[in-house]
């Protein structure tokens, strides 16, 4: 039987052939968070790896257990390539965490300039706020 830890640690290896051996499920859940696979494999440079989640998916939009989807894990370990991928096969770019921050907002809070110019190119909504007033502009400007 496979074990959840040896699908962790495929993906965190970037070995995509076990990945294919253990045939997981993109939305199952890999940590007390209610984190998915999918998530996991958005915030890992293998852009192959979340290609396959992706196919196997189709829900862009899952979420944990605070509302941050796939995108939102892209954003936060600053892979350009996977927001790129993400946002190509249709994930909303105004996703929101239950605290109101979008992609975009979490891009300027970690400074991240690439995925912040790119989403901001793609559409991004930079004078969303999130629960406690602040956009993305102003965190931008200020950060």
């Amino acid at each position: 039987m496979i074990n959840i830890k040896q699908i962790i640690q495929a993906i965190k290896g970037q070995n995509i052939q076990d990945i294919k051996k253990f045939n997981p499920s993109a939305e199952q859940e890999c940590s007390n968070q209610k984190m998915r696979l999918i998530h996991l494999a958005a915030s890992n440079p293998s852009i192959e790896i979340l290609e396959y989640f992706i196919e196997k998916s189709q829900n862009l939009e899952i979420t944990d257990s605070i509302g941050r989807t796939p995108l939102h894990y892209a954003v936060n370990s600053g892979q350009l390539k996977n927001v790129e991928l993400l946002i190509k096969k249709g994930a909303k770019i105004e996703a929101q965490t239950i605290g109101g921050d979008t992609p975009l907002i979490k891009s300027a809070l970690l400074k991240n300039h690439e995925c912040y110019r790119y989403l901001i190119g793609e559409g991004a909504n930079k004078l969303h706020q999130n629960c406690i007033g602040q956009s993305a502009e102003q965190i931008y400007q200020y950060n």
